[in-house]
This record gives structure tokens, sequence and C-alpha cells, in this order.
């Protein structure tokens, strides 16, 4: 069970976060187009439909070994719902229910994620087309909101803007373990805050819609170039990249050599005002 280490980020007045964290945030187990019809339609029914997913897979090689064992989300900030679709212990979900996941992520006005590119792969190997739509990663949201603090994944963001400390998969299930090897009611929990904190992160840091709009035009579409150029294989010179990268580099140093001279002092020069 995570643990909430005290307080919560400043420049967040506390809509969601909650110093009661977990009590405060449901976590949901189902499995059936029974279990979805009501949420969809509460869904469906919001003025503006804000959705959090995140899928779980027996490893991170989607699209050449692994495959998507369950998916997660959230779209109200406090309740999570774990789907299980193929995994090797236990009662997985139907397939129909899952497809009305999608759905929800395809009607989204914003549709969240943490590290779109997986989550685009995940969807792409079940068949779906991705090339109209447009997640919204939390990940440069995030990395911006304070250029001096490196958060290299979703856990390491929970504990130094939300204040929780939560074990990462690893240290839940113990290494080797992929969540397809667990049952779902093992990974439910788990999975749950996975959908919930992108939502509050979403909230957090992206004060307005044309924010927002800013983010999906510069880092968003980003996102799909690199997945095209990863799909296929190229020829390199690696010794004539590594030459432009020394080149590269000795031009920032001047350049930052020059902006501290013009400011009269060196400083922190990638840091936000």
């Amino acid at each position: 069970m995570p643990k909430h280490s005290g307080g919560y980020h400043p420049a967040y007045h506390g809509q969601y976060v909650d110093p009661n964290f977990p009590d405060r945030y449901t976590r949901n187990l189902i499995r059936t187009k029974e279990d979805m019809i009501p949420l969809v339609r509460q869904y469906m029914g919001m003025e503006e439909k804000i959705f959090s997913f995140d899928f779980e897979s027996s490893g991170l090689d989607i699209e050449m070994n692994s495959e998507v064992c369950g998916a997660s989300f959230c779209f109200d900030g406090y309740n999570s719902y774990y789907l299980p679709i193929d995994h090797k212990l236990g009662e997985n979900g139907d397939m129909y229910a899952f497809a009305l996941i999608i759905g929800m992520v395809y009607a989204a006005d914003d549709a969240l994620v943490f590290n779109a590119e997986f989550e685009y792969r995940c969807l792409r190997s079940l068949g779906y087309d991705i090339k109209d739509l447009l997640l919204f990663d939390l990940i440069p949201l995030i990395w911006n909101a304070d250029t001096n603090v490196t958060r290299l994944n979703l856990k390491g963001a929970e504990k130094d803007i939300l204040a929780w400390d939560r074990p990462d998969f690893v240290e839940t299930f113990g290494k080797g373990i992929t969540p397809d090897m667990v049952t779902p009611e093992e990974t439910y929990d788990y999975a749950g805050f996975d959908a919930i904190s992108p939502f509050l992160f979403y909230h957090m840091f992206s004060k307005t819609r044309e924010d927002r709009k800013n983010i999906i035009e510069l880092d968003q579409k980003l996102i799909k170039a690199v997945i095209s150029i990863e799909d296929f294989v190229f020829e390199a010179d690696v010794d004539l990249l590594k030459e432009y990268r020394i080149d590269v580099v000795n031009q920032i140093e001047d350049q930052t050599q020059t902006i501290y001279q013009a400011v009269g002092y060196e400083f922190n020069i990638n840091s936000r005002p």
C-alpha cells in the first residue's frame, strides 16, 4: 500500500490531492460490459471529457515480443478502474468492455497518458488506428514544472510533486515479474494509481485551454514523428554524428559564456525565469 509523506505541492491547492492518501482515491477491478456501461454513460454526459489511462503489459517491447494485459483509467480525479484482458493467472475481462474503454479514449477532449509513445504502440499492437488520435503526454508538463528537478518516471514525479511514496512494480511484485504473471486482484490497486496521478498532474500544471493547445501543437505532435523514425531502420555515419555532436557542444558552451558575460554572472541557464 502506498504511503503519503505529508503535504502537497505548493503550486496546487489541493482540489484532488489530500493528506488522507490513498483512502481518498478508489481503485476498482472490472471485467464486463455491464461494469463499463454506467461508467461510459457518466463519462459521455460530462461537459469536458478528460480521460487518463494506462496500459499494463508483459514487457516494454510492445509490437515486438510483449502484449497488453490490461488497462486502467480515470475520468474524475478520484476513482480508477482496471480491466484485465490477458493475465496468465486469474479471470480476465471481456474484449467488448475493453473496446468501450478505447471508445472513451477516442471521445476525450484530452486523453491523458504518461509516456505517449508507449501507449500509442500499445494501441497499434491491438489493431487500433492512431493516425488521427492525439494523446496528451504529461511528461512535458511535469518536466517543465521545474527544470532543476529531473523526474525520470511517474513514481518519481508522484513522490516529488504529490508527496506520494509509492513503490514501483519491481518493489511491489519482485524482480523478473511482469503484470501478466500476477492475478488481476494483485494488480488493480497498483495500476489504478497509474491512471489517477496523470489526471492530477494535468489539472495542476495545465492552467488554461491555451496552455494545452500550445503543448499539443509543439510537444505532442513530435511523438508520432519519433515513432515513425523508430519504425524504420536506416544507416547512419556514427563517426560523422560524433563530430557533429562535438561541434554542437562547443557552440553551446560558446553561447553560454556569451550570455554570462552579458549578464555579468553565471547562473543555471536551463532553469525557468
